[in-house]
């Protein structure tokens, strides 16, 4: 059997690689969305939604209702949502602006629930994820997404959007779509 050696400063400089990786993920709970007021450059906290402002990585866990998970418009961020309870009645409970790039990795089981009851409202998006136009949203992961939408579509693409699932499992019930994209 041949031995294996390594030079000291080579396993060093991997521990200290991989630490720097880890720590570059922004950790944030939805637990208490509706009553903090946070903010820093890379997302913002208030009115119970989630706003995140800057490119990046981050994992998102915990419960809310009546909340958003916001993306600003141009930006690309990979999102690891770690067993997330979304419902809301007023608001879109994910929504993706134009020209974002969304890398959704699903860890656990997560739910997102559309309840938006007034179809005339100026915030209707009809789904319980949108992605708005010329934006994308991949899906990938070994966890399980549950989107449930009482009144119309469950994940639902603008004009000129891309949806790619990679892998994950979803369960997707709708009143019209499951999956649509006006692409």
């Amino acid at each position: 059997m041949k031995a294996f050696s390594y030079p000291l400063t080579k396993i060093f400089f991997i521990i200290i690689s991989l630490t720097q990786i880890k720590s570059s993920e922004i950790q944030i709970s939805l637990d208490n969305i509706q009553t903090e007021i946070l903010g820093n450059e890379n997302y913002i906290i208030s009115s119970s939604i989630l706003n995140i402002t800057s490119s990046g990585d981050y994992v998102i866990t915990g419960k809310c209702s009546e909340c958003q998970i916001l993306v600003d418009q141009g930006i690309e961020v990979s999102l690891t949502i770690n067993s997330i309870e979304i419902q809301s009645e007023n608001i879109c409970p994910f929504l993706i602006s134009k020209k974002a790039k969304v890398n959704l990795i699903l860890e656990g089981e997560s739910t997102i629930i559309d309840n938006e009851i007034n179809e005339d409202s100026e915030s209707f998006e009809g789904a319980g994820i949108k992605f708005k136009k010329s934006s994308s949203l991949t899906i990938k992961g070994e966890g399980k997404l549950n989107v449930i939408s009482k009144i119309k579509n469950g994940i639902k693409g603008g004009e000129k959007s891309t949806l790619t699932i990679d892998s994950g499992n979803l369960d997707i019930t709708a009143i019209n779509n499951g999956l649509a994209c006006d692409n």
